[in-house]
């Protein structure tokens, strides 16, 4: 199922085809692409570009935050440099994009931001609240700019919590968002909930599977735009 748009490219080739000696029509501007001419080479060009809004380009990307050691008790050691993964949504103007998150991820207490609905996992604004030691997960977007948390939750649990909910956010064309991932301390819960069960999600592949560690992925769901 194609999310957030409609796919015309295949009723527009079969127009086109059927479209002999100068008949014409017109590219809906709602659809992208082209000038709204009637050439031919304008429904190419339609066919072409009919992909997923702008946003997409962030679909299924991840935060990953591995194993190095197991320590027992469900307990490991991690890396506790930061990673970051950026990526530059194309176009122009600015869409509201709704996405999925779900993760294997220990929770983190934030503070000064809000959180809509609190307990849910997402955390607008704000920062750690002085929370040094548990595992930090942030999309940071430039325009408008505002960063994102993804596991605000109880911390101080012996068991990683499988986060699984949707977030709507403004996103404008050209703005870069960041992907950021730290496990400050070194030390991190295992890939195993409250009953000692390996977290995995239906349509999130891992490898490997179960992840060896902590991990959120990010699918987008819809891009309108404002």
């Amino acid at each position: 199922m194609l999310r957030g748009t409609i796919h015309w490219g295949v009723v527009r080739f079969a127009l086109l085809l059927a479209a002999v000696g100068g008949c014409q029509f017109r590219l809906n501007p709602a659809q992208g692409g082209g000038s709204g001419t009637d050439a031919a080479s304008d429904v190419a060009v339609d066919v072409m570009a009919d992909a997923q809004p702008a946003p997409f380009v962030l679909d299924g990307l991840r935060w990953t935050i591995p194993c190095i050691t197991p320590l027992g008790n469900q307990n490991c050691s991690c890396a506790t440099a930061a990673t970051t993964t950026m990526v530059t949504v194309p176009g122009t103007g600015t869409w509201n994009v709704t996405v999925r998150i779900r993760g294997a991820l220990e929770g983190l207490v934030y503070g000064h931001g809000t959180a809509p609905p609190p307990g849910s996992g997402w955390y607008v604004g704000g920062d750690t609240n002085g929370d040094g030691g548990d595992n930090v997960y942030e999309l940071t977007i430039s325009s408008p700019a505002q960063h994102y948390y993804l596991n605000d939750g109880p911390s101080g649990n012996n068991y990683s919590i499988a986060f699984d909910y949707m977030a709507t956010f403004p996103v404008d064309g050209g703005a870069t968002a960041t992907f950021y991932s730290t496990g400050q301390d070194g030390l991190q819960w295992a890939n195993y909930d409250h009953d000692g069960q390996a977290i995995r999600f239906t349509g999130v592949t891992t490898t490997p599977d179960p992840y060896d560690g902590q991990f959120a992925q990010l699918d987008v769901v819809t891009a309108s735009p404002r």
